[in-house]
């Protein structure tokens, strides 16, 4: 059998606390990972909340940091 597809996602700047704990309540955890990897980015602010409710079949990986407010800022967190 070949490796597993990867499947990976962030949601920018676009999630507040609240909100990210709501997406992988709602969402991630319901994701069916036999078939698939997958891998989320929160911003960094977020990523210790976000491993806590995730279950372990899901990978976290990091953003880094932007000084520009919220918005679709690929690979950063707000930083004010």
């Amino acid at each position: 059998m070949g490796r597993k597809p990867i499947v990976g996602g962030n949601w920018k700047c676009n999630l507040d606390a609240k909100g990210a704990k709501a997406l992988v309540a709602d969402v991630l955890n319901g994701i069916d990972t036999a078939k698939v990897d997958v891998v989320v980015a929160p911003v960094f602010l977020h990523i210790e909340s976000v491993v806590a409710g995730l279950k372990k079949e899901i990978e976290v990986a990091g953003q880094n940091c932007n000084f520009k407010g919220n918005g679709g800022y690929t690979g950063e967190i707000f930083a004010g």
